[in-house]
């Protein structure tokens, strides 16, 4: 377990082994995903004209998002809990009819809809363009100088992690990486005899993800182990009691609140090799004329447009660089919480993180010798240096060193509250790093 006060600071390197894209990956699947296929309101209002016709696609007709915004709040709330069966496809050309038992079904607003890809809507599209045309470094980086592009740059780094988002790559032999397995382990040891002791862990997480990987896999994995789940006396489990405890803390939001372990996963992309079942429906003609020619469901279309209105109904979620530049007081305290949380600390583990200066200064940490040398005395500072890449940030970690021990006498460098460890890993794996590097073997 952890008897060091031990901080972790995460960035998007540490949910890659579970196949999360980071920096330029996430735009390209971002762009890539705006070539899905969703629902769009067919109208837009009750008396306007039809939305959709034959002609649209061939004349690269692009619609108003503005104009879908009424009809996906309206059925937002109720898309979750549809099934195949409601969606009914009333012509080959492409125009459904949604069924929600709470929506006024004589409102055609709410209910018809037409298949379009995401690009073919305004809004994500010229946010598809402005990705090509710039190609940022990041997806972050973008939305912080372009704020406009913000509401479906947020949705979209909704819809593509949630695409990606599988339970199953945890599992045993689904990542050759999985260092949360090792986080789990150091986390319960030496709790066998006394599981109440789990709760003593001192342990705390700055993520700079959005996705809630971490968050899943401890709640998961915790109430599955016998020995924290056993509650002799009706109180509070182990594992309830560490989890609810535990700090996590996400930078810039995340993608939902993981209430329950149930929701993660839940808008995992279909593909054919998911081997869902095949469910069929009826093409629905008018009151006396009705086709029974069957047609096999489009599971893929439900599932991108559940995916879609989630993302439309949670995009605030996420935060983004320039929201924060913007709301000084809730950052300002944020960055009050970060500095806190590294002062607390006796160790500090950095893993897949990136050292980007807004990042830092998100963290309360300095950007001058002097201040490192004042902000660190007494801690241990392990980072991941991916195969030794960032030769500039071990010089710099160096010199923090060489300046902290420079300044003391003979007898302060023996005191372990007055001097700085940095220790390095250079390994190409986390797990690596994790067992090699950043693990106590003869010391707690």
């Amino acid at each position: 377990m952890f008897n060091t006060k031990t901080l972790f600071i995460l960035g998007a390197g540490a949910s890659a082994p579970y196949d999360y894209p980071i920096g330029k990956d996430l735009i390209h699947n971002i762009i890539e995903d705006m070539e899905d296929y969703i629902f769009i309101p067919k109208y837009r209002s009750d008396n306007a004209p039809p939305y959709w016709n034959e002609n649209d696609k061939v004349n690269n007709v692009l619609y108003d998002f503005n104009e879908c915004i009424q009809s996906f709040e309206n059925i937002a709330p109720f898309v979750d809990e549809n099934e195949q069966h409601h969606y009914h496809q009333h012509h080959e050309n492409g125009t459904f009819q949604i069924y929600c038992k709470t929506i006024n079904q004589t409102n055609r607003s709410h209910n018809f809809f037409f298949k379009t890809q995401i690009k073919q809507v305004d809004t994500f599209a010229q946010l598809k363009n402005a990705l090509e045309i710039l190609d940022p470094v990041s997806i972050d980086a973008f939305l912080r100088d372009n704020p406009s592009y913000a509401r479906a740059g947020k949705m979209m780094i909704l819809y593509s992690l949630l695409k990606r988002e599988d339970p199953v790559k945890f599992n045993i032999n689904q990542s050759d990486d999985n260092w949360y397995s090792l986080l789990l382990n150091d986390l319960v040891s030496e709790c066998a005899d006394s599981p109440n002791k789990l709760r003593e862990n001192k342990v705390k997480f700055i993520t700079f993800n959005y996705d809630v990987s971490l968050d899943y896999y401890l709640q998961s994995r915790l109430k599955k182990i016998e020995n924290f789940v056993k509650n002799d006396d009706k109180s509070e489990s182990p594992a309830d009691s560490f989890l609810n405890a535990l700090d996590i803390e996400h930078v810039y939001g995340y993608l939902y609140s993981l209430v329950n372990t149930d929701q993660y996963g839940k808008y995992i992309d279909i593909s054919e090799d998911n081997k869902l079942p095949n469910i069929r429906i009826s093409w629905v003609g008018s009151a006396t004329q009705q086709s029974s020619s069957p047609s096999l469901t489009p599971l893929k279309l439900i599932q991108n447009f559940k995916r879609f209105i989630f993302s439309f109904d949670q995009y605030n979620n996420i935060k983004t660089m320039y929201d924060e530049r913007n709301n000084p007081t809730e950052r300002d305290q944020m960055i009050v919480k970060h500095k806190d949380a590294i002062q607390w600390a006796e160790e500090i583990i950095f893993i897949g993180f990136g050292f980007d200066r807004d990042n830092l200064n998100m963290l309360g940490i300095p950007d001058t010798l002097s201040e490192y040398t004042q902000m660190l005395p007494g801690k241990t500072i392990r980072y991941l240096n991916y195969k030794g890449m960032m030769t500039s940030l071990s010089f710099e970690f160096e010199e923090i060193q060489k300046e902290r021990h420079a300044a003391l006498n003979s007898n302060s460098r023996k005191d372990k509250s007055k001097t700085i460890n940095i220790i390095q890993s250079t390994a190409d794996k986390i797990i690596n790093a994790y067992q090699n590097d950043f693990k106590k073997f003869l010391f707690k």
